[in-house]
């Protein structure tokens, strides 16, 4: 899909300091703010070719609204414009907004202001093709706003509005620190909004061929904001359609939430990785089948026939190393092999003559690579749980351990009950006490450590339940964080068994918090006891000593009481339990 012709202007405006009105307190954010967007705008890698006018930071009434008329009197109709506000905003006793500027006061609000009416007035008569209008502000007048979305003042043809909060609720400022990038510590970070937007709009909003349009990144700041019980809204026309606010590679996924830095290079990687293998039909025609891709590393191919084929990445490098490998179809039979390649490709071919699946032997050198350095490329809203489900039973020893902990548990209940039935039938055909004794023992043992072991793996399976929702694969957030994992021993001798009496089987967490110096999210997420003994010894996906952070991916709302999953550059660690 390529871009249309048309040009992209931004008016960015902030105001933090409000000397003439006592009662409006210093902003932290605004500062930082403009210049997060400015950078987020003007981004090679991410951004379109935004045209940023000078900010407008701390300057007066009457200079914002110049720089206002002439930002929107000299655009043409193939433009498409963006506003951004951040300060203070007030409701006067009508309920009307007020975007506070340097020399606003109480007094003179209707005068000393940016009044909603000059913006409004300003967009109608606007020729540009699409408006933005983004308000970082809070309604902190005396005044109630009587059930309105404060957004809609600003509704209009062709225009996009988005708030910080609802029309009843603050939006947080900056909280304290120095931005990142910024050693000395004098500057601010953003403003929790800002914060998200400019996340979204870099790395953590879904594209869609490319671009990300005005909505996709305000779901993404929804999701955020949410557990952060601040409700930012949104308001269009309706004929606006999809407006774009930032571009996203073909093949990208949603990534990183950090503010203010550049993609990483494993973000990089994931945007030029081509998961498409080249499907060759009975005729011997070719062509590049469809393909969706799992965060998990499961690559769905649909092919002409409307057969799909699942099969997990790690199975498609093995297969172009020359092992035999197992791909899941749709239809039956079920599984199909791959076929040995000299020349280091991964082939499949589809039974009943139907059709060839090659991955050429430069692909998969690019997705061992992206494997190793954590850029998997995810499709937005992939559709196929099941071909998932089973791809990862094959490739992920920790996922079928999970998906089986029924059979474990199974096992040890009916273990449990043969002990039990062994311990009645000793006491009642009144063996002697010598043979009797150690029997009885063994019985109760298995007893205690089965009855432990069941309720482990019954535990297991009910977050299994509730971790198949990921299968479905919605539009999850995903958030770039540092991960350190824990064992925990405390109570448990050193060679004990899973569990004993008096002791408690160890513990694993991973420990995952927000990059940089903002404490956003602190959460430790429970997982699988299956990685206790891989920890110890060193195994993937733990290829550095416990309690040595690491950078992943954390899927899913990083908030406590949610369930997410943690991708690493070695694999998607699955918990058991939700995040605290």
């Amino acid at each position: 899909m390529s871009e249309p012709a048309r040009s992209y202007h931004a008016l960015l405006i902030g105001n933090a300091v409000f000397p003439d009105e006592p009662e409006l307190r210093t902003l932290r954010g605004p500062e930082a703010d403009l210049s997060e967007m400015r950078a987020a705008l003007t981004d090679p890698a991410v951004g379109l070719p935004w045209r940023v006018r000078q900010p407008l930071l701390d300057a007066d009434s009457h200079t914002v609204e110049e720089a206002l008329d002439s930002f929107f009197r000299q655009a043409s109709s193939q433009d498409q414009l963006l506003l951004y506000y951040s300060g203070h905003g007030l409701l006067d006793l009508r309920n009307r907004l007020h975007l506070c500027t340097r020399d606003t006061s109480h007094e003179w609000l209707r005068t000393r202001s940016l009044r909603h009416s000059v913006v409004n007035e300003a967009m109608e008569d606007c020729a540009a093709r699409a408006i933005i209008l983004i308000l970082d502000c809070c309604f902190s007048g005396t005044a109630a706003v009587k059930g309105a979305d404060p957004a809609a003042r600003f509704a209009g043809h062709g225009r996009f509005v988005m708030t910080s909060s609802g029309p009843n609720e603050t939006s947080y400022d900056s909280s304290a620190g120095k931005n990142r990038g910024e050693g000395d510590g004098r500057g601010r970070r953003p403003s929790l909004f800002t914060e998200h937007l400019v996340a979204g709009m870099r790395h953590g909003a879904v594209g869609h061929d490319g671009f990300v349009t005005v909505t996709d990144v305000y779901q993404y700041v929804h999701a955020r904001l949410k557990a952060l019980h601040q409700q930012p809204l949104m308001k269009t026309d309706g004929q606006a359609g999809q407006v774009w606010l930032a571009r996203r590679p073909l093949g990208r996924e949603t990534g990183s939430a950090r503010t203010g830095d550049r993609p990483a290079p494993a973000a990089a990687a994931a945007a030029a990785l081509d998961v498409r293998p080249v499907f060759t039909d009975s005729r011997g025609r070719t062509v590049h089948a469809r393909a969706e891709s799992h965060f998990s590393g499961v690559v769905h191919v649909f092919t002409p026939g409307s057969t799909v084929l699942s099969i997990h990445r790690d199975r498609l490098i093995e297969a172009g190393e020359g092992t035999e490998v197992t791909a899941v179809l749709s239809e039956r039979p079920k599984h199909v092999r791959s076929t040995p390649s000299e020349d280091g490709d991964a082939l499949f071919d589809l039974p009943d003559g139907t059709g060839t699946v090659r991955w050429s032997a430069s692909q998969l050198r690019e997705f061992r690579r992206s494997a190793g350095a954590g850029g998997w490329p995810v499709s937005a809203k992939p559709t196929q749980p099941r071909g998932t489900h089973a791809a990862l039973v094959d490739a992920d020893g920790a996922y079928k351990s999970f998906a089986r902990s029924h059979r474990s548990a199974l096992r040890w209940l009916l273990l449990d009950a043969a002990a039990v039935a062994t311990a009645l039938l000793i006491s009642s055909t009144g063996l002697p006490t010598a043979p009797a004794l150690p029997l009885m023992f063994c019985a109760a043992a298995i007893v205690m450590v089965g009855i432990t072991l069941l309720f482990r793996r019954t535990r297991e399976r009910w977050a299994f339940l509730r971790m198949r929702r990921f299968l479905l694969l919605p539009v999850l957030p995903v958030t770039r964080m540092m991960m350190t994992v824990t064992v925990d021993e405390d109570e448990t001798p050193p060679g004990a068994g899973p569990a004993t009496a008096g002791g408690r089987a160890p513990e694993v967490h991973a420990q995952v918090r927000s990059e940089g110096d903002r404490p956003e999210f602190e959460l430790s997420i429970p997982l699988l006891d299956y990685y206790i003994p891989r920890i110890k010894q060193g195994l993937p996906p733990f290829d550095a000593p416990q309690g040595t952070p690491r950078p992943v991916d954390v899927i899913g709302l990083p908030a406590a009481g949610q369930w997410v999953a943690v991708r690493t550059p070695q694999g998607v660690l699955w918990p058991r339990g939700r995040a605290r």
